[in-house]
């Protein structure tokens, strides 16, 4: 389940919007938006049909994950999440490892020109540099984890958010390094849903007097690992 479109008023609305400098349609969308996001801030925590949604469709985009988090209660937020990286875990723990495909070593040979050959000309320039640029450099993770200090570095680091992992897992060259990159995946994984059950569990009203630990921030930093960064250009 999830919260309908109110169609009730849009028309009145639209009146009135007009009235407003700028794209009519744009005001109105991200006011409901905004309703909608309330909405779901209540439903999150009580209704199954709205948790199990938000996992079988991955969760939202990197715009509106962000966005969600400047309304969202963190309660809603850690059950909304819980469910989805034991969904996640579920599918990297099925990976298996496959030859990095020969646009991976054409890119290395001749820089990522042919990274987005197929973008229409109306891409953002930007958005194309930002994914010409994640190409090249999870090229270069790959590239070097066989380089002892490079991949000690590499191990001993937090990990990668969801979206780069599957780029950088789509161009390793051994099997061995995918395993590394997929466990040090899971077990960033288990912290977060340590930290998030957590979250839960000190909301019940006989641990709300527990002093806070580890678990602070852990609401933003699953929204981070679920789809990257704050402003990160979403998959084509």
């Amino acid at each position: 389940m999830k919260p309908a479109i109110d169609h009730t008023h849009s028309r009145y609305d639209l009146i009135e919007a007009f009235a407003s400098e700028g794209c009519a349609v744009c005001h109105l969308t991200s006011k409901r938006l905004t309703h909608y996001f309330e909405a779901i801030n209540h439903e999150a925590i009580g209704d199954p049909g709205v948790r199990d949604l938000f996992a079988q469709t991955g969760g939202y985009c990197n715009a509106h994950a962000w966005q969600w988090l400047n309304s969202a209660y963190l309660l809603g937020t850690a059950t909304l999440y819980r469910d989805l990286i034991h969904r996640i875990r579920q599918e990297i723990e099925s990976l298996t490892w496959q030859p990095a495909p020969l646009l991976a070593r054409v890119s290395k040979r001749f820089g990522n020109r042919t990274a987005n050959r197929d973008a229409s000309p109306e891409s953002c320039a930007a958005c194309t540099w930002q994914q010409e640029m994640e190409t090249m450099l999870a090229t270069t993770v790959t590239g070097n984890l066989h380089d002892p200090e490079f991949r000690t570095a590499c191990e001993a680091s937090s990990g990668f958010c969801l979206p780069h992992f599957r780029l950088i897992a789509r161009h390793t060259r051994t099997r061995e390094d995918f395993t590394m990159l997929q466990n040090q995946m899971l077990q960033q994984e288990s912290t977060l849903l340590d930290h998030l059950a957590e979250i839960i569990r000190k909301h019940d009203y006989r641990y709300q007097g527990e002093p806070a630990g580890p678990e602070v921030g852990g609401a933003t930093r699953a929204t981070a690992h679920h789809c990257g960064f704050h402003g990160r250009t979403p998959d084509r």
